[in-house]
């Protein structure tokens, strides 16, 4: 599926011979593998695509291991890495404005980062979520600059969605940037749309100031907090919450709504859910560490 998504394997580019140079990157652990017991694969790549020429590549792992380009001894893993190295012809971006912060507290600083066409009068503006030019609460003029970053000062600014545009001719070129934008110390917060649901009734859960993470999830629980929070005195707070029944991304969103039905992810249940009381909970980045608790449901029967 890779392959024909167009990517390309950049070891194997370079190393074309696959019985020459295996490259197996797992199981690492020379000599136990030698004994036969352990399943020996490439799963560790760099893939490319596009104007990109691969250079060299090498496998990193323990020295004892004929393949190992990069040696690490002790390795302390059960799986090697991959390092190559690349020639990339880079693509001209189209235009766009970009907000550091997706997740803004006013009074910080929020950076917006551009690709602009060189127009005269081209600007970088800050419009309410879904609005034009006209509406603009902050707007700096680019110079002329092809690249850069404009940071402007929030303090004034009420709390609400906003939008990062390039504004040139009047217009907004290059689509829109979302962020939200709360009081400094707001904290993440998670609830349900009603506090009583009959057995099979979606479930619509909605949140608030969500770090935005790649993984940042939701889940099900049973009511009651050694069910939903077992991060304290965990280093990184990765150290397991007991008990999700049901759970979802949030999808990177800052602020949304998900629905819990058939479709959402079995922890320790199915849909639907039983008779009884329950809530929801939010946790950081595909880890444990508890973000935000909604008040307890209550599912009963037709």
């Amino acid at each position: 599926m890779l392959a024909d998504a167009g990517f390309t394997d950049s070891y194997r580019a370079v190393h074309p011979d696959p019985v020459a140079r295996p490259g197996f990157t797992w199981t690492a652990g020379y000599p136990r593998e030698r004994k036969g017991a352990e399943v020996h694969d490439r799963i560790d790549w760099v893939l490319t695509a596009g104007p990109i020429a691969s250079v060299a590549s090498a496998v990193v792992g323990e020295s004892a291991y004929e393949d190992t380009g990069i040696a690490v001894d002790p390795w302390p893993s059960d799986h090697r890495a991959v390092v190559s190295t690349l020639e990339v012809s880079p693509a001209v971006p189209p235009p766009f404005a970009a907000a550091d912060a997706r997740r803004l507290f006013l009074g910080h600083p929020q950076t917006i980062r551009f690709h602009g066409t060189g127009a005269p009068g081209e600007s970088i503006a800050v419009v309410p979520a879904g609005a034009g030019p006209g509406a603009a609460i902050a707007s700096m003029p680019t110079g002329g600059a092809l690249d850069g970053a404009i940071t402007f000062t929030t303090g004034s600014w009420a709390a609400g969605s906003y939008d990062a545009v390039l504004v040139s001719g009047g217009a907004i070129v290059g689509g829109r940037s979302r962020f939200d934008a709360y009081p400094v110390g707001t904290k993440p917060t998670i609830r349900t749309d009603k506090s009583t649901y009959a057995v099979g009734e979606p479930i619509l859960v909605s949140w608030t100031a969500a770090p935005g993470w790649k993984w940042d999830w939701l889940a099900v629980t049973r009511r009651g907090a050694g069910n939903v929070d077992q991060s304290a005195g965990c280093t990184g707070g990765y150290c397991g919450a007991g008990g999700y029944l049901l759970w979802g991304y949030t999808e990177t969103a800052v602020a949304g709504a998900t629905v819990f039905d058939a479709s959402a992810e079995v922890g320790t249940t199915s849909w639907p859910l039983g008779a009884g009381w329950y809530r929801t909970a939010m946790y950081f980045d595909d880890g444990y560490a508890l973000l935000a608790v909604s008040a307890p449901f209550r599912v009963v029967g037709r």
